[in-house]
């Protein structure tokens, strides 16, 4: 697993408490909190998961993020966004 796939979430207030971030989740509907730059490029430096109070919370690209979710943390580098 090298690229986490994710879809925008739309119609929720997320982006109006957190500027410039928006709300994305993956196939399993788990919920992450992300940045998009310029071209529609997602920096992985600022992508989270969010807790149950929609607050950031774990960076995704962090060691103890890959060791719990068991993925290869050098293969694991890229987002795209689907949808």
């Amino acid at each position: 697993m090298g690229i986490l796939r994710l879809k925008r979430v739309h119609g929720t207030d997320y982006e109006n408490f957190n500027a410039g971030y928006a709300l994305y989740e993956d196939e399993a509907g788990r919920q992450y909190s992300g940045y998009v730059g310029r071209g529609n490029t997602p920096d992985p430096r600022f992508w989270a998961t969010l807790n149950q109070y929609w607050e950031r919370d774990l960076s995704i690209f962090t060691r103890e993020y890959c060791e719990y979710q068991g993925i290869d943390r050098p293969q694991y580098t890229q987002i795209e966004i689907i949808g």
